[in-house]
Parts: structure tokens; C-alpha cells; sequence
């Protein structure tokens, strides 16, 4: 991912159209999943998500769930990602807290950018993120990755309010995704 970024902040409009599938790709593989498969996401879910699930359910500390939510939402299980993380931004733990934030900013952005049908959903989805990337950037105002994300977010929000929903201009870009896995497994 940090090539990706580094090739995009040099050229950001050429390389945006170009980068919007491989993006989508590596940080949400399965939104193009059929619709049968996500009535029951358990029956596809791997044993780390299966793990992680049971540890937040037991223990119900923001480090599990955050946990949790980051590894639906490496699996590219977006929507799911959502709750858990919101869970983990009320630990006590900074770092926790700060990648909670940054992976539900994702999650958010990802599932808002994905609501094909519903633009409400869709502008909620954007609001959550643009909130979440900028807690991150309170707290640490030197995290790249989330004022570039902030920055993406802001243009897709503009979009939406021109009317605009294609990748005219080369906004089409995914959020990056490079640090959604610093305090993962209670490394934080």
C-alpha cells in the first residue's frame, strides 16, 4: 500500500482512475460477493474472524473488538467491520483508540462508497469517515494516511453534492489502507 500512496501522491489524477480497482480489490475483495453468500456471513467466515468474535464476546474489551473489526475488515467485510470498531474507540489505550478510529474511518468510507442505491447511506457513510479521519488527525495531526483519506473523502462528499457519482476528475481513488493493522492482536 505505501507504494501505491507514494506513486498517487506524485501524480494523484492520472494514477487515481487507474488505481480505483486495485484499490477496491486489495482493501475490499469481497464487495462483489453474490447476494446468497451474505445472508449468513458466519458460514464464511474464517477461523481468525471466528476467533477474534469469540475473544470480543467473552472478554468484550475495546483491544478485541478492535481486533475483531479489523479482521472483517481485512477480509473485506466492510459493513460488519463497523460495529466492533466503533466499540474499540472508547479503550483507554491511544493506540487502539487511533487505528479504531482510522479502520472505522475505512470501514465507513468503503460501505458509504459502495451504497450504489441508497445516497443517503451513502452520504452517511462518507459523513462517519471524514468524522473518523479527522479524530485521527487530532490526535496525531502528522498521520499521512488519514489526511490523505480525509482529503479523498472530502472530494467523493463534494461529488455528492454536485451530483456527480462517476470518478470524473480522477477522484475515484480508495481510501489507503496502511495502517490497519498496528494494534492488531494486542500488539498496541
Amino acid at each position: 500500500m505505501n507504494l501505491i500512496k507514494s506513486v498517487c501522491r506524485g501524480q494523484r489524477k492520472p494514477v487515481r482512475l487507474a488505481l480505483v480497482g486495485l484499490l477496491l480489490f486489495v482493501c475490499a475483495p469481497d464487495l462483489a460477493r453474490p447476494q446468497e453468500q451474505e445472508a449468513d456471513p458466519s458460514a464464511q467466515e474464517s477461523e481468525t474472524v471466528r476467533r477474534y468474535r469469540e475473544v470480543a464476546e467473552k472478554r468484550n474489551r475495546p483491544i478485541d473488538h478492535y481486533n475483531l473489526g479489523t479482521a472483517l475488515l481485512r477480509e473485506g467485510q466492510v459493513g460488519e467491520a463497523q460495529y466492533p470498531l466503533q466499540e474499540s474507540l472508547g479503550s483507554e489505550r491511544t493506540a487502539v483508540r487511533e487505528q479504531g478510529y482510522y479502520n472505522y474511518g475505512l470501514s465507513a468510507a468503503l460501505d458509504g462508497r459502495s451504497a450504489e442505491s441508497d445516497p443517503n447511506a451513502r452520504r452517511a457513510g462518507l459523513e462517519a469517515a471524514r468524522e473518523a479521519f479527522r479524530q485521527v488527525l487530532r490526535d496525531r495531526p502528522d498521520h499521512e494516511d488519514a489526511r490523505w483519506n480525509l482529503e479523498l473523502i472530502e472530494l467523493w462528499l463534494e461529488e455528492e453534492e454536485t451530483g456527480g457519482r462517476g470518478d470524473a476528475g480522477g477522484q475515484g481513488d480508495s481510501p489507503q489502507g496502511s495502517g490497519s493493522g498496528a494494534a492488531q492482536a494486542g500488539g498496541a
